[in-house]
Formats: structure tokens, sequence, C-alpha cells
């Protein structure tokens, strides 16, 4: 029998075993952000912010936490404060955050830190649940503008999948420069782990591959790059680069893997368009957090990606597509 017809015989509503519900916040700092929660009803659990660029929020794995969450909590991307590094006042954290679309890293020229393509609100709100094939699919999707007069002119398209038994998010996106002139793309998923699934004596696991620290603080610890510690007061942020080959999917993986906690989490993504995977390592207290970040930039402004040759340009009426995919499986 198939996997529909056996589930339709003994439920008369999807929603009891998986599904979508729209919520909207009512009090705080959040208040009337719009959010999608989403049930793949396997054990996977996440947060659609639809008012922040679909990003996503918390996400759970068996009850046990994926995300690291930033104080903030959920802030309305209008209290957005571009000067100098106060994007870290409405910053979320989360397990998404997407960065640019003009600026990743540092503010430079009247970009902010990491741009704001994470404070954009959604239009064209879509929720899907439907049966594909055997497969039973819950989406969400949005159209975000990033656009100026007189400036870019840029479009994201936005889908979040997953699938009833099955604990994978699929996120691909489109970005379309609908301007006249070619403006700079830069893109950076900014996807934060936190505990207890970043924990002592977890690790990073990936094919071997090239792995570049970002300056020499970062690189008297590259020997230790996968080795995740306990807390440590005072720790002051590492960054690498990591130049992962794609497995014969023409995905490229890397793993957190906690044996205590019962957990493997991937990141897989698509180096053809998101070529450098940023491996942020923050071992302080509070701020206990490893980045997992692909992208096709480093975070280090946009004039510095121009001087290393990797600045990113779309030319008017090009389409961009970028995916990445996150695993979880219990070990």
């Amino acid at each position: 029998m198939d996997k529909k017809r056996f589930m339709r015989q003994r439920v008369g509503n999807m929603e009891q075993i998986a599904g979508l519900r729209e919520t909207v916040m009512n009090s705080g700092r959040g208040r009337d952000v719009r959010l999608v929660e989403v049930d793949n009803g396997s054990g996977l659990t996440f947060t659609v912010m639809a008012d922040r660029c679909c990003d996503i929020y918390s996400a759970k794995f068996n009850g046990k936490s994926l995300a690291w969450l930033a104080p903030n909590g959920i802030v309305n991307p209008n209290a957005y404060e571009p000067e100098n590094v106060m994007w870290l006042r409405s910053w979320p954290g989360g397990l998404l955050t997407t960065a640019g679309l003009l600026n990743v890293g540092g503010p430079e020229d009247g970009h902010s830190l990491h741009g704001r393509a994470s404070h954009l609100a959604a239009e064209d709100l879509k929720l899907e649940r439907c049966w594909a094939g055997d497969e039973y699919v819950l989406s969400v999707g949005g159209t975000m503008r990033h656009t100026m007069v007189f400036g870019e002119k840029l479009e994201i398209r936005r889908q979040i999948k997953t699938s009833y038994g099955k604990n994978v998010i699929e996120i691909v996106d489109s970005v379309e420069n609908q301007g006249f002139a070619p403006v700079p793309l830069m893109m950076l998923y900014h996807c934060n782990f936190g505990y207890p699934t970043v924990n002592e004596n977890a690790y990073l696991d990936a094919v071997d591959h090239k792995v570049t620290p970002k300056d020499e603080h970062s690189a008297k610890d590259i020997a230790d790059w996968a080795k995740i510690t306990a807390p440590i007061h005072g720790y002051a942020e590492e960054l690498f680069y990591h130049e992962i080959p794609a497995d014969a999917d023409g995905f490229a993986r890397i793993s957190i893997v906690n044996q205590a906690a019962g957990m493997r989490v991937t990141m897989a993504y698509d180096p053809t368009t998101l070529p450098i995977l940023n491996q942020w390592k923050q071992m302080g207290e509070g701020e206990y957090v490893i980045g997992l970040e692909p992208g096709n930039c480093c975070p280090i402004g946009q004039k510095a990606n121009a001087e290393k040759g990797i600045l990113r340009m779309i030319e008017p009426g090009e389409t961009v597509n970028f995916a990445l995919q996150i695993e979880v499986e219990a070990i």
C-alpha cells in the first residue's frame, strides 16, 4: 500500500501528523512579526520568520535545540539600526540568518554589518501542504525586495521545504537583478548552531579539504578548527574558510557530530554558487555557537572581497540560484 493511501485511511487531517501554523507575535520587540511554525511529524520542528526574509529562528530535533538564539529574541525589522555594528541589536540569531545582499562583513561606505537582507519582510507569502507522489511536503515561500531608488533592484524568491519522515530542511533561493546596471551580489547563509547540538566533545566532520584561517588570531588555532570545547570566558571569535569538494549529488557537506546528544547535523550546499563555507567558531559564555555559513564571499566586506577578486556582480536581468540543506539524523 502506498504511503498516501495508508495515511488517509488512518487520519482525517494530515495536521494530526505534520503541518504548518501561522501566528503573529503580539508583544515585546517582535510585535506584529508573522511566524510560520513547521512540524514535519518525524521529530523536526522549526519557525520561519516571514517578516525577516523568511529566515529560520528556533529549530528542534526530537525536542533538542539545533539553533543558537541571540539574547535579543525575535525583533521587528522596523527596529533595524544600520549604523556601525548596531545590526547586532536586532539580530535574533537562529538557525538561519540571510547576510547580504550588498555587504557581508563589517560596516563600510554606508553598508551596515552583514547588510539589510535579514530585515526584509516577505511579500506573496505562500504556505503549501501537499502530497508529491508518495511524499507529504510542507513548504513556506516568499518574495523579498532589496531595492532603492537610484540604487539596486534585487528580488529574492525563497522556498523552504521539508517532508514527513524526512528530517531535512531544504532552502532554495533565486535572486534576480531587475534593474539596468550590474550590482554586487554578496550572499551568505549565516546558520547558527547551539547547545545541546554544540557542546563539549562534539566535533566537526568533513572530507579532506583546504582550510584557511581569516587572520593571525584564527591561524593560531587552525589545528583545532574541528574541535568544540566547553564555554570559555573571554573567548575571542575565530573564522575559517573551507573549500569542500562536492559529493556525487553535487552538494558539499560538513557535519556537527555529537555522540552524547545522539545527533549528527549536516550542512549541505551547492558549491557552484556557494563556493566558500565560512566557519564561525565562538566558544564564549552565552555567545556559544558554531556558525556553518555557505557563501559566495568571505565576511570581510565588499572592498576586501573585490581586492581578493571574488566579489560577485549580478548583471541586469540575470538570475542566480542558491541551494542548501540542513540534514539531521539520530546516531
